[in-house]
């Protein structure tokens, strides 16, 4: 039986990507093997000019680039409500003069996928955290390199990759496939299954995924709760190190006490801690 596979556009920086990880963690759990998940990298941020406004562009650079990022942690907070995942906008500063774009942290997960793509995914959760929730300047190199670090993957490899022109093409591939098809909004979707495929231009949630899933694979692939134990729990953090509590709540279709009750052995003998909002397994 052919596997789905869920592709989406995104750019590592999108709030409304970070609020579907609850959406993408109950879709890991609920039809493991049956599925899997590709990104193409849709380049949200060309130049920051291009999403300011006339009095923001009016002002000098520096100044009128702030007050965007402002607005621009004013538009996170709101996304804050779709799924609950946590959303700290507190010195938002991701653009300034010297770094206008999100074209970076795009080339950064293609550079990833070239040089450990096993770890591609994880690296752009933890590029979303660091942009969303620490309010890091990831579209500085630096700042991305940190990111590198923490998700375990040779630096030397990584650079060689991320400026040796390899992962602006695969980017401007990605970029150039996205334009094709005619999306502009992002997130975006196809749905597959073999021959059959289904594309959404819109956020979608849980159920419509479901739908989808049935429709593409002839409903041959159907969604199973999965069983809460310690088991489930340590395989998924093994693939997913840093995790929410809401994402661990919808992938278990469980109450945060449950799941609190669930994850005590591991917090309590220091294998994973707990800052509230994030399971994090130590390595």
């Amino acid at each position: 039986m052919d596997k789905v596979i869920i592709t989406t556009f995104t750019d590592p920086m999108m709030g409304l990507s970070y609020e579907c990880e609850p959406i993408f963690r109950k879709l890991e759990t609920h039809y493991a093997d049956n599925i899997e998940f590709d990104y193409v990298m849709a380049g949200l941020v060309r130049d920051v000019s291009d999403f300011m406004t006339q009095e923001e562009l009016a002002q000098e650079t520096e100044k009128g680039i702030r007050r965007y990022c402002r607005r621009l942690a004013g538009i996170y907070k709101k996304e804050e409500s779709i799924s609950g995942m946590p959303i700290n906008m507190d010195g938002f500063h991701l653009f300034d003069e010297e770094h206008r774009s999100s074209y970076p942290l795009d080339i950064a997960y293609e550079a990833v996928k070239l040089a450990a793509p096993e770890k591609a995914e994880q690296f752009l959760y933890l590029l979303r955290y660091a942009t969303i929730v620490e309010t890091r300047q990831t579209t500085a190199e630096e700042e991305i390199l940190r990111v590198v670090q923490k998700a375990g993957i040779d630096k030397d490899v990584f650079l060689s990759c991320y400026h040796g022109g390899r992962a602006e093409d695969a980017f401007l591939t990605d970029l150039k496939k996205t334009r094709s098809l005619g999306i502009y909004g992002l997130p975006a979707y196809i749905i597959s299954c073999g021959e059959r495929k289904v594309m959404v231009n819109s956020l979608i949630g849980y159920d419509t995924f479901t739908e989808l899933i049935r429709r593409v694979s002839g409903g041959n692939v159907q969604p199973e709760k999965p069983l809460l134990s310690m088991q489930a729990l340590e395989t998924l953090l093994r693939k997913h190190p840093l995790i929410s509590l809401q994402e661990l709540c919808m992938a278990f279709e469980a109450s945060q006490q449950e799941i609190r009750s669930a994850m005590k052995p591991m917090t309590e003998c220091g294998e994973v801690s707990f800052d509230g909002n994030f399971y994090q397994r130590e390595a």
